[in-house]
């Protein structure tokens, strides 16, 4: 097991190397080293305190981008990066959370580690499955999936 997780580190590392637009990383599996912050979990709590609130949209938008902020991590194997997993909060349409943005300009600046569970084809991220879930196009960003 501590190959396998040796050998996503390196994949990472050597992605990274590339000096690509977007440094996103998708797995589905646990990363050696890494904590992943479940967005469903940490701010389903903090929203709800704010469902009631006239500018529901803008208020939750602060708070998740507060949220990131704060989880930003730094060592000296990834530098800055966020690891978040659990993101079909994100993806719920009260929000109003444009994902794909996020995920563009957080890459940019960061390493972005995601912990997808739903489906990865052709530059598509399926949140559930390709049949009965949410479709993501990430065409225009420079990602690699371990």
């Amino acid at each position: 097991m501590n190959d396998n997780l040796s050998a996503y580190e390196n994949r990472v590392l050597e992605f990274v190397s590339q000096n690509p637009r977007n440094k996103l990383v998708i797995t589905n599996k646990s990363i050696k080293d890494l904590t992943f912050h479940s967005m469903d979990k940490d701010l389903s709590f903090l929203i709800m305190n704010i469902k009631n609130d006239k500018r529901f949209s803008l208020r939750a938008k602060d708070l998740i981008y507060n949220y990131l902020n704060d989880t930003i991590h730094n060592n000296d194997q990834y530098g800055k990066h966020l690891a978040i997993s659990g993101v079909g909060i994100l993806l719920e349409k009260e929000l109003q959370f444009d994902f794909t943005s996020f995920l563009d300009s957080y890459s940019q600046n960061h390493l972005l580690f995601l912990k997808w569970e739903g489906e990865i084809i052709n530059d598509t991220l399926y949140f559930l499955t390709k049949q009965h879930g949410l479709k993501i196009n990430i065409s225009n960003l420079s990602y690699k999936v371990l």
